[in-house]
């Protein structure tokens, strides 16, 4: 027996819910820029006011961005969703990709930096589970953030961009995903 899609709810924005959003979250959108922020706010159910998504001009161009908490409540109300496993892989860890998922044992004899991490998403629809892998340093920024929380940071790419692949998410990106100069 097939599940019902958990549907999305709907939102009905006011005429000041608008403004305020255009002032904010939004600001520096046109018309059409901001007609297409509220479109992926409503197609994802994500909220503005409580931070889900947030528009900023990259280059000149209209970005709408997410955290992986905003694609978390994604998954989230999927039925399908059966959570996620996923970690930092470290110098001298033991991992290997298998066809089911991922072995990974931790070197607790003296683990170097961080070479990548992975995010294994679990949904009970599909015969593969969403998978990826995301070398450390292909996304580190070398800021601040990223050299006081390496960990945090790289997992939270792994885990985006498997949870976009996973429920096929598109039109959004996390500030990870953006390139450093922007």
């Amino acid at each position: 027996v097939a599940k019902a899609e958990t549907a999305v709810p709907a939102v009905q924005w006011s005429r000041d819910e608008v403004e305020t959003i255009r002032r904010t979250v939004a600001d520096g959108a046109t018309d059409s820029e901001l007609k297409m922020f509220l479109h992926l706010s409503q197609t994802y159910g994500l909220d503005p006011f409580a931070k889900d998504l947030w528009f900023i001009k990259a280059g000149g161009r209209p970005v709408i961005m997410t955290s992986r908490d905003g694609y978390l409540k994604i998954a989230n109300r999927d039925p399908h969703y059966r959570g996620m496993k996923a970690d930092v892989v470290y110098a001298g860890d033991v991992f290997e990709r298998t066809e089911n998922g991922v072995k990974h044992a931790y070197n607790t004899k003296g683990r170097g930096g961080p070479i990548g991490a992975y995010a294994l998403v679990k949904r009970d629809d599909r015969d593969i589970d969403p998978y990826v892998f995301v070398p450390f340093s292909d996304y580190n920024k070398n800021s601040g953030t990223w050299r006081q929380y390496p960990h945090a940071m790289i997992l939270k790419v792994a885990e985006a961009m498997a949870l976009k692949r996973a429920f096929s998410i598109s039109g959004l990106v996390t500030r990870e995903e953006m390139d450093g100069d922007e």
